[in-house]
């Protein structure tokens, strides 16, 4: 069984190292998408989207409101079908007739999930999906006891109502009951929606660990360009529908310029940095993380008194 891992602040990260290439578990060919075709509100939402997800990572995806970042992640599990294009995941293609099959490999969870809590129990809740699949107690037992160790819940909470529980509590529960379903690929829109600090920690906490461990692929939607610095292996940009830039985040927040005019921005550490650079400051420019901003300015200092001891010698 998996162990509790510490939570820990998302811009205290690391950037996400590129890991080693792997194989594709996802395939979008040539995507697009409309909505209410041959209507007076008919409006493409997906234009000719290609890209392929690698098994194993973590793609953030980011851009404005109406850029098609939900509409691309709800034709993963079947949600919605493509007017043209193809997305197969892990050999199904989607709309087609595995739609069950589709489901269990991919969990899909939107923004403010504890919305969708409703049974009497904590526990009502979590194997509420899992219940449907025929699966023989023993195994429902064990894939419970496996996620609440992941999310960090006590098993004492299982026979509360989840109308009881913090809203940081809520939002994990919520998180179980797509992770017992075992998915293969689990996604995520505005995972810390309306959460405080402490509760965003633990549901990246989560998702670090169940990557690291499982190898689970996730894909995260968010408007934090620090969440998306700090966990990310790359970055899907999408703008009015098409795919824009598609890389790690060191490369991808490089282009300042090319991101403002999408309508989007860099990490808040990374513009002070870059500021600091530009106006004579011995620092690093290229800065993703708060942890990266400290190391910089301790080889700073470092640097400085070692100079400083050289020339007193």
């Amino acid at each position: 069984m998996l162990k509790k891992s510490g939570f820990h602040h998302p811009a205290l990260q690391e950037p996400a190292v590129a890991k080693e290439p792997a194989e594709v578990i996802v395939s979008i060919r040539d995507l697009s998408h409309t909505y209410m075709p041959g209507t007076t509100f008919e409006r493409k939402a997906l234009q000719e989207v290609s890209l392929d997800i690698m098994k194993g990572e973590i793609l953030g995806i980011i851009g404005h409101t109406g850029s098609g970042k939900s509409t691309l992640v709800q034709h993963l599990n079947g949600l919605l079908k493509p007017t043209s294009g193809s997305v197969t995941v892990d050999g199904l293609e989607c709309g087609g007739k595995s739609l069950k099959e589709l489901r269990q490999k991919v969990g899909l969870i939107f923004q403010y999930p504890e919305h969708q809590l409703f049974e009497e129990t904590v526990y009502k809740d979590i194997i509420f999906g899992l219940s449907r699949l025929g699966l023989p107690q023993d195994e429902i037992e064990r894939r419970v006891k496996c996620v609440l160790d992941i999310i960090g819940l006590s098993e004492e909470l299982l026979w509360k109502s989840p109308f009881e529980l913090s809203g940081g509590q809520k939002r994990r529960v919520a998180i179980a009951g797509v992770l017992v379903m075992e998915p293969e690929i689990l996604v995520l829109d505005e995972p810390t929606a309306g959460l405080d600090p402490r509760g965003s920690e633990e549901v990246f906490a989560i998702l670090t660990e169940l990557n690291r461990t499982q190898g689970t692929t996730i894909l995260i939607i968010s408007h934090s360009m620090e969440q998306i610095a700090a966990y990310c292996d790359r970055i899907a940009v999408l703008n009015r529908g098409r795919l824009e830039m598609l890389d790690t985040p060191r490369k991808v927040f490089s282009q300042e310029d090319r991101l403002r005019s999408l309508g989007l921005d860099i990490p808040e550490i990374t513009r002070l940095f870059r500021n600091l650079h530009r106006a004579g400051y011995p620092v690093n420019g290229h800065v993703l993380t708060i942890s990266e901003a400290v190391r910089s300015i301790s080889e700073t200092m470092l640097a400085k008194e070692t100079h400083k001891g050289g020339n007193n010698a």
